[in-house]
């Protein structure tokens, strides 16, 4: 019995909704934006002032007839995913049961030289960071699943209060027709109600489909994890072999100067200080990498605070009267709760500090190192050797040791700048969006403690009626504009 019931009540759902699209289809006028822009041009040709009370009649009908545009595309897409995003899942599943985690042995990556490895690595941050992005986005859309829908159920009850409040009038269209106010009015209700109608279809199928969305939405995320952490391998073995590769150049320089040279020692002094250096860089780029990613963090949390405040506050300005606005209010206060800054900058004065006295102490070796021959020359004599007597294929290799240091001191200050002034950035970002933050939660927090809301409308499982609602395609993709 209760099958039955529920087999009914899916075929009057259904069969009622589809009469509904076509009396509103049947009955909406033949009113066209092309022919709202030409009662404008007209307006126009003629002088009359942009505020004049004709052109704003004209121009919000026109608005209307373009969202009903928009909620009619967002229509056929809806209808439509509910068998393209089961085909989408399957295809991701099928991927994930071929897919596994990738080592990335260092031994691939042995062959690269270190501006080869540098690139490798940047690559693959780049390619995380857009990852990782991806994935918090869905995050993000999974969490607000149901407060979107409550804010559907809301909007759908006040557009079928509004409808009830406009009545069906007869537009007779005539072209030839000067402009006037009392048209521009007249299409300007009908606009309204074309468009009401549409965001009201819109919204039902977005609701219809949400099941199968995010249920694709799921599988999406969870191939997203198996390519994160591929690339966080990937990351952490370039950055070993990274880390390795300057030994290689101590090792080779050895090979040129032999260990009983007299300038063997000076020599080997000279690679250890490159290594360190090239060390040093390694470590400050990925530093670099992090705080982006900190940066991009904080960027992404300011800008979807600020929408979900601003959503709020909309809510709270035009639907002060709907019986489940506590309701969803309150959603937004668990959704705040849930994703609280996670970004630290209790050790950026130090960090830039640190950086302040590293780059002194670089510049001050910089400058040391503007005349390479003179160094060398400073380096030989200050072990109690004579400069002419260095043959000149170890001189060379010496000038060349000095050029490579006075290069990677050069790169290494750079970055050290940069990274003094992005820590400012992500500091003065990050306290921005504490106060905003702080302002949201207080706002909310006013708000909630008292606000009555009910159950929306649709608590039941909607699987059948996904599978009946399928039909509607054909229909919704013949009406498209």
């Amino acid at each position: 019995m209760q099958k039955l019931s529920k087999t009914l009540i899916v075929t009057l759902v259904l069969m009622g909704y589809l009469s509904f699209v076509s009396t509103v289809f049947a009955q909406e006028p033949e009113l066209t934006a092309q022919l709202i822009e030409s009662r404008l041009t007209d307006l126009r040709l003629n002088g009359v002032d942009t505020h004049d009370e004709k052109v704003k009649a004209y121009e919000a009908a026109q608005s209307w007839l373009s969202r009903a545009a928009s909620h009619d595309r967002d229509a056929f897409n809806y209808i439509d995913a509910i068998s393209t995003a089961p085909r989408r899942e399957a295809e991701i599943r099928q991927r994930m049961e071929k897919s596994e985690l990738i080592e990335s042995p260092t031994s691939s990556f042995s062959g690269l030289t270190l501006q080869e490895l540098g690139k490798q690595i940047r690559l693959t941050r780049a390619e995380l960071l857009d990852a990782e992005k991806t994935r918090d986005s869905i995050d993000q859309r999974l969490a607000n699943r149901e407060a979107n829908a409550s804010l559907s159920h809301s909007r759908l009850e006040n557009i079928i209060d509004r409808l009830s409040e406009l009545t069906g009038k007869n537009v007779l269209i005539d072209p030839q027709a000067p402009p006037s106010l009392d048209e521009g009015l007249l299409w300007s209700t009908v606009a309204e109600q074309i468009g009401l109608n549409a965001e009201q279809r819109a919204r039902q199928a977005r609701l219809v489909s949400q099941s199968v969305r995010y249920s694709a939405l799921r599988a999406e995320r969870a191939e997203l994890a198996i390519q994160i952490e591929n690339l966080i391998r990937k990351e952490h073995n370039l950055e070993l072999v990274s880390r390795d590769k300057p030994s290689n150049i101590i090792n080779f320089h050895n090979f040129q100067i032999k260990p009983d040279s007299q300038v063997h020692t000076i020599a080997l002094q000279l690679a250890s200080s490159n290594t360190d250096l090239r060390e040093q860089q390694v470590l400050l780029e990925t530093r670099l990498d992090r705080i982006t990613a900190n940066q991009n963090e904080v960027e992404n949390l300011t800008v979807a605070f600020a929408a979900r405040f601003s959503t709020a506050r909309r809510m709270v300005d035009f639907a002060s009267d709907s019986d489940i606005l506590g309701k969803v209010l309150l959603a937004h206060w668990e959704e705040l709760q849930g994703n609280m800054l996670v970004v630290s900058i209790n050790n950026i004065p130090q960090q830039a500090g640190n950086t302040v006295i590293n780059r002194i102490s670089h510049e001050e070796a910089l400058a040391d190192l503007v005349n390479s021959s003179r160094h060398i020359s400073g380096l030989i004599e200050g072990v109690g050797l004579d400069a002419t007597t260095v043959p000149e294929n170890e001189w060379s290799i010496l000038i060349k040791l000095a050029r490579t240091q006075h290069e990677l001191l050069r790169r290494l200050i750079a970055l050290e700048s940069t990274h003094i002034a992005v820590l400012g950035e992500l500091e003065a970002d990050h306290t921005r969006l504490t106060k905003l933050i702080h302002d949201y939660e207080t706002y909310l927090g006013t708000l909630i403690l008292w606000i009555p809301s009910r159950t929306p409308l649709w608590e039941s499982d909607l699987t059948d009626i996904l599978v009946e609602f399928g039909r509607l395609r054909k229909d919704l993709g013949e009406l498209r504009p």
